[in-house]
């Protein structure tokens, strides 16, 4: 008895009219040309034949996919990883760096004492970096940056900042619009 060469546990009781072997029903189609014949995939090609997976070799694939030697393991997932680590630690420092540059552009002011020219150096400094900033203040931010005796007071769009000796202090008047901080400096005439 002959055998499918596609399923060898079956038997082939059907001939191909083309290449005259023997498969199994599953190979072959019905065909009606001048007369009743049976072809095979192959020759009619319609489907190849693939044949299914041994059941051994998935077996075998998957005890050699058990036994990845640890280095293998190690180069599959820490390398990737520590690019990652080494990527995200190099962005933070870039985003550091980024954030004291624009830190450090513009100093913060102390007032070292009393005296009109450490007043009015420290006024003027401060409503600068302001200015300098583009920022939006208050009027209780001008009195903040410019303390005691220089007198501060609010007037109609903006604050005016007068001191008490143009020599001394350096200047008589200063105009201070608020949205955004602008200067405006009077001397003494």
């Amino acid at each position: 008895m002959q055998m499918c060469p596609h399923h060898p546990e079956r038997p082939g009781n059907f001939v191909c009219s083309v290449c005259t072997r023997y498969f199994c029903e599953e190979c072959v189609s019905e065909r009606y040309y001048p007369r009743f014949a049976y072809i095979c995939h192959h020759c009619s090609g319609e489907k190849p034949f693939e044949p299914p997976p041994e059941p051994e070799a998935k077996e075998a694939e998957e005890q050699l996919d058990e036994r990845v030697p640890l280095n293998e393991i190690l180069r599959r997932w820490l390398v990737p990883g520590i690019e990652w680590v080494v990527l995200g630690l190099c962005l933070l420092f870039v985003i550091y760096r980024v954030s004291t540059v624009f830190e450090h552009s513009v100093e913060k002011l102390v007032l070292a004492s009393d005296a009109p020219e450490d007043l009015a150096v420290y006024c003027l400094g401060t409503l600068d970096n302001l200015e300098y900033q583009n920022t939006t203040a208050t009027f209780r931010d001008i009195r903040a940056a410019c303390p005691f005796p220089l007198e501060v007071t609010e007037e109609d769009g903006y604050v005016l900042v007068v001191s008490p000796d143009a020599d001394a202090y350096g200047f008589m008047e200063l105009e201070v619009e608020l949205s955004p901080v602008t200067l405006t400096i009077m001397e003494d005439l």
